[in-house]
């Protein structure tokens, strides 16, 4: 509801500034625009001044619209197309409405990382002590971070969604271990063995799209060598 109503008073806010006979209007682009100074550079595309820079007084009464939607000083930039209605005070042009074609760029929230999750290779095992070393991605984004494990015996380790034991777990093979704080410490709480291309992948994709680019540049290699006799 908040939404359909923000787009219904731009639209409204539009017709206000650029339908009344009122105001006087100048289509161009913005060279520059200083919201600390309030001021605004255009440089006209239509009418006597086409091609000379005029500058704009901005101030608190100013409004912006970006495509349909309600914007701010902040969000113009230099390059957009600009269609400004301005009044004349005191031998100053005034902008009293901005509107610039260009919508307003909004990334999607990106969500915070898992850091109840470590994904790795196991280097090193020690039977006798039930621990393991993990080599992985590090707080700091070092990808051969080491960590040093030890897994409780009644831990759940699993294979494909089947239990195994310790005793099962083999060196090189990939390990999502899940943790939680207790008495400050980070501990395990489960390991999950053999993890899945695509689950790598979504926890260092940086690290996934080197391989597949090494892969590829080997394929190439092995073409540009010829069949092997």
């Amino acid at each position: 509801m908040y939404c359909q109503t923000r787009f219904v008073f731009a639209g409204f806010l539009y017709v206000s500034l650029f339908g009344s006979a009122a105001a006087e209007e100048m289509r161009g682009i913005i060279k520059m625009v200083d919201p600390a100074k309030g001021e605004l550079v255009a440089e006209s595309r239509v009418g006597r001044n086409r091609g000379l820079p005029v500058t704009f007084r901005l101030g608190k009464d100013t409004q912006v619209l970006a495509g349909r939607e309600i914007a701010a000083i902040e969000d113009l930039k230099p390059g957009m197309r600009a269609r400004i209605a301005f009044e004349r005070q005191n031998g100053s042009l005034v902008a009293t409405g901005i509107s610039v074609r260009e919508t307003l760029t909004k990334s999607d929230p990106q969500p915070p990382p898992d850091v109840n999750t470590l994904t790795g290779t196991i280097a090193r095992i020690s039977f006798a002590e039930r621990e393991i070393v993990v080599v992985g991605p590090g707080p700091k984004g070092d990808p051969k971070t080491e960590s040093l494990w030890t897994l409780p015996e009644n831990m759940s380790i699993t294979r494909e969604k089947k239990a195994i034991k310790f005793d099962d777990l083999r060196e090189g093979e990939r390990v999502v271990i899940r943790t939680e704080v207790r008495n400050d410490k980070t501990v395990p709480v489960s390991v999950e063995v053999g993890v899945p291309a695509a689950a790598v992948a979504e926890q260092n994709p940086r690290l996934e799209r080197l391989r597949r680019v090494l892969k590829i540049t080997d394929l190439i290699l092995e073409q540009m060598a010829g069949p092997k006799k």
